[in-house]
């Protein structure tokens, strides 16, 4: 998890990176571009998996382990990063697929199957902060 001093470590080469545009020291700039862009990966990294394990906790603790259950078939509950949402951290979507068939006797039955997505949004859900908010 990113700690305050790697929040103040970021802002502060945000801080560099802005001086730097502004004497025009390309090379300086070009490195700490690539450096933002490397923290901002890993966070991206960090922020999939958070979510997973946010989501696999409620799961266990709140529906028992059957939203895993009833959606495993077609892999469980997807998580999708989206860049649409500005002002929503995101929506649940979910699917019943129901499926008719006959057995060899020529007993007809009907199976749902059960699928889900959870869209997050990439902007709000921008800062580890927020999921210590969630979390608490």
């Amino acid at each position: 998890m990113l700690s305050k001093q790697d929040s103040v470590s970021l802002d502060s080469k945000l801080e560099v990176l802005r001086l730097a545009t502004r004497a025009r020291h390309g090379v300086v700039v070009e490195l700490l571009k690539r450096v933002i862009e490397a923290e901002r990966r890993m966070f991206n990294q960090r922020k999939h998996t958070l979510a997973v394990d946010f989501l696999r906790e409620i799961d266990e603790k709140v529906a028992g382990g059957r939203l895993a259950a009833k959606t495993a078939w077609s892999g469980g509950v997807q998580l999708i990063w989206n860049k649409i949402f500005r002002t929503t951290a995101g929506e649940a979507i979910e699917k019943t697929v129901t499926s008719n068939f006959s057995d060899d006797n020529g007993t007809e039955s009907t199976m749902n199957q059960h699928q889900a997505w959870i869209k997050l949004s990439e902007y709000v859900v921008d800062d580890e902060g927020i999921w210590n908010i969630y979390l608490s």
